[in-house]
């Protein structure tokens, strides 16, 4: 079962941080989320886009606010 869920992938592209993959480390891709995204309309899929778009920013801002704090109480 584990293997129609995700697929183990080698791959040296680039992964979208900046840095490249090592061709010796394995990347897993979960294929239903990509069958999921798929099957949505190019709409739903903008839409699902900007939902993670705005929940990375607010994690940033939570991740940026925590350290600012953290800073605050060293001084």
């Amino acid at each position: 079962m584990a293997d129609t869920l995700a697929k183990e992938v080698v791959s040296s592209d680039s992964m979208g941080d900046g840095s490249v993959n090592d061709s010796n480390e394995s990347v897993l891709v979960d294929e239903s989320l990509i069958d999921a995204m798929l099957a949505l309309s190019p709409e739903e899929r903008l839409r699902q886009n900007d939902r993670m778009v705005r929940t990375v920013l607010l994690l940033r801002q939570g991740w940026e606010a925590k350290k600012a704090d953290q800073n605050g109480r060293e001084r």
